[in-house]
């Protein structure tokens, strides 16, 4: 993991470069921070590591590009940015605080479909072109509503039926663009695309269309505390 000061451009592509790649390996990339809209109408963001942001920042797509030709059998990537126009002025501190995590020991049922099961690249970004990404700051999480929503839409598909990538995907914008517009005000839509497949089945080739809130809240544990958000963005 690269934060804080060594969370530079050169130690991303350093580290990127460097790690095993075998083909039964399983590739998992998350960016957390600061973000702009590519110039290139890449749906993918600029990045900006936090060690010279906004001094040096490099494009989702020049990293998507570079796993596109890694050997792992299973590759997921995640940019949790801004993606609007606004390049950002100057590095404001840790992005997201206190993110959900995953634990692996978790008896999920659908946990080995997910992973075990599926072959190919699945990359997705937390807000489409020309849009802010939101974070909430109190609460049962105090991170960015995008990697809550992953997080709570995998464990969520997973408990009892069998689970695809494009469901976990397709309930973590639902849970997303609701929860930014309940609480921000605001739009939000996360964009992906998926290039899979399951064993000896037909490649999936998906890119996702724009999901709209919902009329009703998520009904996810979080709810159950009183919260008092602020209008943030990474």
């Amino acid at each position: 993991m690269l934060k804080d000061h060594l969370a530079s451009v050169e130690n991303l592509i350093k580290t990127i470069k460097t790690l095993p790649n075998n083909p039964t390996d399983i590739l998992f990339f998350c960016y957390t921070g600061h973000g702009s809209k590519d110039p290139k109408n890449s749906p993918w963001p600029i990045i900006y590591p936090p060690a010279r942001c906004p001094v040096e920042g490099i494009s989702g797509h020049a990293i998507l590009q570079f796993f596109e030709k890694t050997q792992h059998r299973l590759k997921i990537i995640l940019f949790q940015a801004c993606n609007e126009s606004v390049v950002p002025i100057h590095y404001i501190g840790a992005v997201d605080s206190k993110q959900p995590v995953l634990d692996v020991r978790m008896q999920l049922p659908g946990l080995k479909e997910l992973f075990l099961h599926y072959t190919g690249i699945i990359s997705a970004t937390s807000s489409a072109p020309g849009e802010f990404s939101y974070k909430q700051t109190s609460g049962y999480y105090n991170g960015a509503f995008f990697l809550t929503g992953f997080v709570d839409s995998m464990i969520d598909c997973c408990l009892g039926k069998t689970p695809t990538w494009n469901e976990v995907l397709n309930q973590t914008a639902k849970y997303t663009t609701t929860r930014v517009q309940l609480e921000c005000k605001r739009d939000q839509h996360p964009y992906w695309q998926i290039n899979i497949k399951r064993g000896n089945a037909p490649q999936q080739e998906i890119q996702n269309e724009k999901v709209e809130p919902e009329k009703t809240t998520p009904s996810r544990k979080q709810h159950h505390h009183k919260k008092h958000h602020k209008k943030t963005h990474n």
